[in-house]
């Protein structure tokens, strides 16, 4: 219950964040049409806004019709504009790079042109075990993960704020994730050379998408595919991961890492200047129209396609067994209901058309008696390495003769 309402209070955090980035200031420069403004108080590592809104009604203009161009000590970046509810927007993320204030020419409409700065840069939720590991992205030669936008396969390009993504449980759905005219303007060959990460969120699953690598010249996009069995209210997460991903560390221009995960450290503030423009966008997922197949049989491979699902741990002295459709075993003796802090892990890995069992350390030894095995190989990255002494101990409390 502590961490189910822990994660909560995290999501409501996270959700006040989200709804005080649609918020314009006050202007801080105006002309006879247009306000323009930028909080003074911007913080390191939160994504920010420049906003063009226009003073009366019955003033019209495009995206292309502005242009807003950031300044630094050591930085010329164009940000790319995009239509928000009452009128046009450009987002930056300030980073480490630079800590004083940032200036700014918009050229509107009119030909008119307005200057304007933040005040100094403050500190933002940068500061994690005790040191500053916030990257920068905005004095390097690639886009910001908000110049890219989503489009699905009719071209509907999903800017504003109140938008929200509808589907039905099992029907796939194809979108694009699609770099503004001014990324591919300024930093082309990298917006083409980007990964992207894409995850469905809700109370209950997770689901994540494979997103193309290769840059669809056709749309001038990444593709992936939405595909969700299970209804509910979701958030649609979708970040850039790396620039140049893969390029070789020796080329010219290596690759670059933007995503959460710098350091091999879970970072919030590069969560979230990793979204791309209007991420996480709502999404609604309603029942199908008919029957849904249901897993009928035991996984044959480790890598059936599925969703994570929460299954509330509880707090009681009985094994926690696992029933299909889900999976099979118990999750408590087979280490899988507490979290690498002891902590309780109600996430359950489970396959759309079949399930996996938990297998107990009597299950494993049973089975390499049964088999003779006198040997296990581990191998894997550096999270195997993490696991290795937990691994060993296990091992070796089955059969000591195992190495």
């Amino acid at each position: 219950q502590q961490q189910e309402e822990e994660e909560q209070k995290q999501e409501q955090q996270e959700q006040q964040q989200d709804d005080n980035d649609k918020k314009p200031p006050k202007p801080t420069a105006s002309t006879d049409n247009w306000d323009v403004s930028v909080n003074q108080a911007c913080k390191m590592c939160e994504r920010e806004r420049v906003w063009i809104l226009p003073k009366k009604d019955g003033i019209h203009a495009h995206r292309e019709d502005f242009q807003i161009i950031l300044r630094t000590g050591t930085v010329e970046r164009h940000l790319s504009v995009f239509p928000v509810d009452k009128g046009f927007a450009a987002e930056f993320v300030p980073d480490a790079s630079y800590s004083g204030s940032y200036e700014f020419t918009v050229v509107l409409p009119d030909g008119k042109t307005l200057d304007l700065s933040t005040g100094k840069i403050g500190n933002g939720q940068c500061f994690q075990w005790g040191s500053l590991r916030c990257h920068s992205i905005l004095n390097h030669d690639v886009p910001q993960p908000c110049d890219f936008i989503l489009v699905d396969d009719s071209g509907h390009e999903f800017f504003r704020d109140d938008e929200s993504l509808h589907a039905k449980a099992g029907e796939k759905k194809t979108f694009y994730i699609r770099p503004s005219p001014e990324a591919l303007q300024y930093y082309g060959q990298a917006a083409k050379e980007a990964f992207f990460n894409v995850r469905a969120v809700s109370a209950k699953h997770i689901t994540s998408f494979d997103v193309e690598s290769e840059f669809d010249t056709t749309q001038n996009g990444y593709k992936f595919e939405l595909d969700i069995r299970d209804e509910g209210s979701y958030r649609l997460i979708v970040t850039a991961q790396w620039f140049y991903g893969r390029r070789d560390l020796k080329d010219p221009v290596p690759p670059f890492l933007v995503s959460s995960h710098m350091d091999f450290q879970y970072l919030d503030c590069n969560a979230r200047k990793s979204r791309i423009h209007g991420s996480p966008f709502k999404l609604t997922v309603a029942p199908s129209d008919t029957p849904l197949p249901v897993a009928d049989h035991k996984c044959l491979t480790g890598t059936a396609p599925g969703r994570w699902v929460s299954l509330k741990v509880e707090a009681r002295k009985e094994v926690e067994r696992c029933a299909p459709p889900l999976c099979t075993g118990g999750r408590d003796e087979a280490w899988m209901i507490l979290d690498w802090n002891g902590s309780h892990q109600p996430w359950v890995y489970a396959p759309f058309d079949c399930w996996y069992h938990f297998y107990s350390p009597k299950d494993i030894e049973f089975c390499a008696k049964q088999k003779k095995i006198q040997w296990i190989h581990v191998m894997g990255g550096w999270l195997i390495g993490v696991a290795e002494e937990e691994i060993r101990l296990t091992v070796l409390s089955i059969d000591s003769q195992i190495r």
